[in-house]
């Protein structure tokens, strides 16, 4: 505004007329990574520091925004059956050209997106939900994570109750239960369920009897998997995993269960829990597999300072995923062809896989010092 003289103890009214800042329509698709199909129903994420949009996409894997600002965005897609992905776009502004992104096919949710878990309680705080952790500090102790599992998606996952007031977030009398959507595990030779979790138990008063357990449901019965207690590790994220053969026989109708449980009772316990990384993945170490060549798979250098290209001489279509010791994916793509591909990859031993949708898999092993 011109023309206004500021002068000390006077008040100088002016009128000014709002200029809306200019939209522009911003569209794109998402496609599996190994057929290029489109993804039905895969929901996209574009978001900056000032801005948050999102959007499910067609029949068609097709999606656009009708109106979003010019801005620094990053973008996340995902959908259930499917690995998401995530990157940094840059600035996007009225020229800038549909995008493009591609999803490895299989079960994994890192929470970036809500792919449709359920959440059933009783309890009456403390209900499971998808969010960004706020984080809950007693004297300089962790009772609730304040970030979700590095090196995922965005900074969502799964806790009970998100607050830092002490008391008002925990599980209080009763439980919460988290429930996934349906997976077929019979698609895998021999499938395995891999997870993290978050567990915080005391009390101040009264015996410590709360837990964290999880089950796998089929054919609507749940089936122990495990349970966490309070003798076990407390205040950090941990992974664990679980061979479905183990515990039931694989089906098409599978759930992932996880009961947070704080009973009805007198003590002034603390209950809380978090949950994340999700993944059903073939169990490399026993799978059986079918009888069919594998392709070559050369790693170099190895060791390697962080640096390595991954080169295969394969002929057809294959995924390519670099584990860490803990089991959790850190790069996953997939390949055609003789292929070479360059990662970054922090200290550490990683196992790399090259699989042609259950069938051949060529294994290495790749040290980063």
């Amino acid at each position: 505004i011109t023309g206004v003289v500021l002068a000390n103890g006077t008040v100088t009214v002016r009128d000014a007329q709002m200029v809306s800042l200019p939209t522009f329509a911003y569209s794109g698709s998402v496609s599996d990574a190994l057929t290029s199909v489109g993804v039905n129903g895969a929901q996209v994420r574009l978001y900056s520091d000032q801005y948050n949009f999102e959007v499910q996409c067609d029949v068609s894997g097709n999606f656009t925004l009708p109106a979003i600002y010019e801005d620094d965005y990053d973008v996340v897609a995902a959908a259930w059956g499917w690995h998401s992905t995530c990157s940094n776009l840059g600035v996007i502004d009225a020229n800038t050209a549909p995008i493009n992104l591609t999803v490895p096919a299989g079960y994994y949710d890192d929470f970036a997106l809500d792919l449709g878990w359920t959440v059933n309680s009783t309890a009456v705080e403390g209900q499971w939900e998808r969010a960004e952790p706020i984080g809950q500090e007693v004297q300089g102790f962790q009772l609730q994570t304040e970030e979700d599992v590095p090196g995922d998606c965005a900074d969502q996952c799964f806790l009970t109750g998100n607050g830092a007031d002490l008391g008002l977030n925990d599980v209080q009398n009763g439980e919460t239960v988290l429930v996934s959507p349906v997976f077929d595990a019979t698609i895998y030779t021999n499938a395995l369920v891999a997870w993290q979790y978050w567990y915080f138990d005391g009390a101040l008063g009264g015996a410590v009897d709360d837990s964290l357990t999880f089950f796998l449901r089929t054919a609507g019965v749940d089936h122990f998997v495990s349970s966490i207690h309070p003798n076990a590790a407390m205040s950090l994220w941990t992974a664990d995993s679980v061979v479905i053969a183990d515990i039931v026989p694989p089906a098409a109708d599978m759930q992932w269960v996880v009961r947070a449980h704080k009973p009805f009772d007198i003590g002034n316990h603390i209950l809380e829990c978090a949950f994340d990384a999700f993944e059903v993945r073939e169990d490399i170490a026993d799978a059986v597999l079918e009888n069919h060549a594998p392709p070559s798979l050369w790693l170099w250098p190895n060791p390697t300072d962080g640096q390595v290209t991954i080169r295969t001489d394969a002929t057809g279509p294959w995924s390519l995923s670099v584990c860490d010791v803990q089991g959790r994916v850190v790069y996953l793509t997939s390949a055609a062809g003789a292929t070479s591909v360059e990662l970054h990859l922090a200290p550490g031993v990683y196992q790399v896989r090259l699989a042609e949708r259950n069938t051949a898999q060529a294994l290495g092993r790749l040290i980063v010092y």
